[in-house]
C-alpha cells in the first residue's frame, strides 16, 4: 500500500531513492541544464518597463529604484541612464537629473525617448513635477511633452543638448 521509506515525498519514489524533478521528463531542454533567459538586456527592458508603468501612475520615486536596477544591468548603452534623468527630473532631484543626462551623453545617447500617456491629466501631473525642478533633464523631460522651449534656450549655450532636441525645434 505504500507504506515504505520515503513513500509520499517530493523527489522520492516508493521503489528508489533521489529522481528527477518532473519537468526533466517533457521534451525540450531538461530545466536542470537551461540557461537562464535574463540577459542583461532583458532585466533592463522589463525595468524600465516597470518604471514607465510607475510613471505613469506618478510614482517617481518608484520608478528612480527600477532604472537604477536597469542602469546598473545596462553595460553598453545610455537609454537606461537616459530614462534615469527623467525620472529623477520628475522625482524633483535636478541635479543628479542632469549628471545621468550628461552621463548618457557621455554613453552615445543621441535619440529622443517616447513617453507614452494615457490622457491629458497625466501630462498635466508630469508638467507640474517637472516645473518645480531646474536643469537639462528637467528641459529634455519638457521637451518629450511637447515644451521644448527650455531645452532650446539652453542647447544655444551648449551644442551637446542640441542632439535631444526635436527635429521641429532644431
Amino acid at each position: 500500500w505504500g507504506a515504505g521509506y520515503g513513500y509520499g515525498y517530493p523527489g522520492y519514489t516508493y521503489y528508489s531513492g533521489p529522481v528527477r524533478p518532473i519537468m526533466d521528463y517533457y521534451p525540450g531542454v531538461p530545466r536542470s541544464e537551461r540557461v537562464p533567459e535574463r540577459s542583461a538586456e532583458n532585466v533592463t527592458a522589463v525595468l524600465i518597463e516597470q518604471a514607465r508603468k510607475r510613471l505613469r501612475i506618478g510614482d517617481y520615486r518608484g520608478a528612480v529604484d527600477d532604472i537604477r536596477g536597469a542602469v546598473v544591468a545596462d553595460t553598453a548603452g545610455g537609454t537606461s541612464e537616459a530614462w534615469f534623468a527623467i525620472a529623477l527630473a520628475l522625482a524633483g532631484d535636478g541635479r543628479n537629473g542632469d549628471k545621468a543626462l550628461r552621463s548618457a551623453l557621455g554613453h552615445g545617447f543621441k535619440g529622443r525617448l517616447e513617453l507614452k500617456l494615457r490622457d491629458k491629466k497625466e501630462e498635466a501631473r508630469m508638467t507640474a513635477a517637472l516645473l518645480k525642478a531646474e536643469g537639462e533633464a528637467t528641459a529634455y523631460a519638457l521637451s518629450l511633452l511637447d515644451q521644448p522651449e527650455k531645452l532650446a534656450k539652453l542647447s544655444e549655450k551648449d551644442a551637446a543638448l542640441k542632439t535631444l532636441l526635436p527635429a521641429a525645434a532644431k
